[in-house]
């Protein structure tokens, strides 16, 4: 309901121009919201196994309990979705601390969360910067971080996590905007 609205913030907040926004950010997220929906209807949580022992085994995936969220700049909606969706969808609940230089869409997301109705907690979101991200790393209640940027805050955050164990998923890398002005040689700048 909300979607041109969206629409409009992530363009201005992050720079992208509106049609790429719309789809490659809106359309992109409402899919794999979608798409996780689709799977866990008919997902195995629990199966039964031969052993090698000549018996049976079974096997369960249980949720991990509380996943924390680090959303980068550049694609807020998206990567919140590719975070979120999959941990709903195995039972856990999120805490999605969005990028300091882009915290508009994840907030505006905030009011949609709670104009749909989904009870308080299983959805959180917290902004802030460096000491934000650290203290969702440090907390004794998150059981898993998933962290989308640089290689260089990656790998402080697996360090930090290193002393309790804490599950880890990065998508690491780095990415910085690149603007090219009306005056540029387009070519070269490709």
């Amino acid at each position: 309901a909300r979607t041109k609205e969206l629409a409009d913030v992530v363009s201005a907040e992050v720079g992208s121009p509106r049609k790429w926004t719309t789809f490659g950010q809106l359309a992109t997220a409402l899919g794999v919201y979608r798409a996780c929906a689709a799977i866990v209807e008919d997902y195995e949580f629990e199966e039964r196994r031969p052993s090698a022992t000549g018996g049976e085994v079974l096997v369960r995936r249980l949720p991990v309990g509380v996943v924390g969220a680090i959303v980068p700049w550049n694609a807020p909606l998206f990567t919140a979705a590719l975070k979120m969706a999959p941990a709903l969808a195995a039972g856990c609940t999120i805490v999605l601390k969005p990028s300091p230089e882009a915290p508009l869409a994840l907030s505006m997301l905030a009011e949609c969360i709670e104009e749909a109705g989904i009870p308080a907690g299983v959805i959180n979101i917290v902004s802030g910067g460096v000491a934000t991200g650290a203290a969702l790393v440090a907390h004794p209640g998150v059981d898993k971080i998933s962290f989308t940027g640089s290689t260089g805050v990656g790998k402080a955050l697996v360090k930090q996590s290193s002393d309790k164990l804490l599950r880890t998923s990065m998508e690491l890398g780095g990415n910085a905007p690149f603007v090219v002005f009306d005056d540029a040689d387009v070519d070269a700048a490709v």
